[in-house]
């Protein structure tokens, strides 16, 4: 018997606790276009924590960081969305 080469539980691509059509602008994007949450981290300049709080729903960026996220998306993740 083959044993996968996946370990542990399966992950959700989106925003724990959502559905995948009502997960957060932030999440979809991440997820849809195959961005590691620890590369955004980087870019931004910010913890690895803040990335999973603004995926999760859990608490959103600062302004400055939104409209940088939202630039980055292409308007993929409005500002507004974090509202």
């Amino acid at each position: 018997m083959q044993q996968s080469k996946t370990r542990g539980r399966p992950r959700k691509k989106y925003a724990v606790g959502d559905d995948e059509g009502s997960a957060n602008a932030f999440a979809r994007w991440l997820a849809d276009n195959g961005i590691e949450p620890d590369w955004i981290a980087k870019i931004l300049k910010v913890h690895l924590s803040a990335v999973y709080r603004w995926r999760n729903g859990k608490q959103p960026p600062v302004q400055a960081l939104a409209l940088r996220i939202s630039v980055m998306s292409n308007g993929d993740v409005p500002v507004s969305s974090w509202d």
